[in-house]
């Protein structure tokens, strides 16, 4: 049965590897080479075209073994639980938002002159 768990595992288990295969700075060395085959460097650089095959291998894999622990779950969870770690550390650590309230009167004239149109 393919409950809403496993479509979260696979969503997860896609982004995880597509991001792992197309941006990782650990995954740059089989990058460059796959840069000289002549499409596997596109398909390696590219998030929608790596990103359709990776789609397509999860989906079967978990058709196939959903009901596994082992086979399926476990290493599902693993690249679920990797990718919302590094979507929290983004979220964490981006700067704070620029709150500045900036008035400006409506006579006065805006950096850089008047503008007209």
């Amino acid at each position: 049965m393919f409950t809403f768990l496993n479509f979260a595992l696979v969503l997860g288990s896609i982004l995880r590897l597509t991001r792992l295969v197309v941006e990782d700075s650990i995954t740059a060395p089989l990058r460059a080479r796959a840069a000289t085959v002549k499409y596997l460097g596109k398909l390696v650089s590219c998030s929608w075209c790596s990103g359709f095959w990776i789609s397509l291998f999860v989906v079967a894999w978990s058709y196939y073994d959903h009901d596994h622990l082992l086979a399926f779950r476990l290493p599902a969870y693993v690249l679920t639980l990797s990718w919302l770690v590094g979507i929290a550390q983004q979220w964490l650590d981006a700067p704070p938002p620029d709150r500045t309230v900036h008035l400006v009167h409506h006579n006065q004239v805006p950096p850089g002159g008047p503008t007209h149109q």
